[in-house]
């Protein structure tokens, strides 16, 4: 997901030397709890201006 707006005012967790509020430590959480380490959500600035939040989580098919 991205926007064009100024970019993350302070450091967030998955930005260097940054902190996270509550609702992105729960996303964390449950990201843990479902999937362990194969998944992550990185919070970063665009070069190009904005914001841009990545979530990668592993492929799952359903038993046939």
């Amino acid at each position: 997901i991205t926007d064009d707006g100024p970019g993350l005012a302070e450091p967030v967790r998955g930005v260097p030397g940054g902190t996270e509020g509550v609702g992105l430590a729960n996303v964390r959480a449950r990201l843990a709890a479902l999937y362990g380490d194969e998944a992550s959500l990185r919070l970063e600035n665009r070069p190009e201006g904005g914001c841009r939040a990545r979530m990668e989580v592993p492929w799952r098919t359903a038993p046939s």
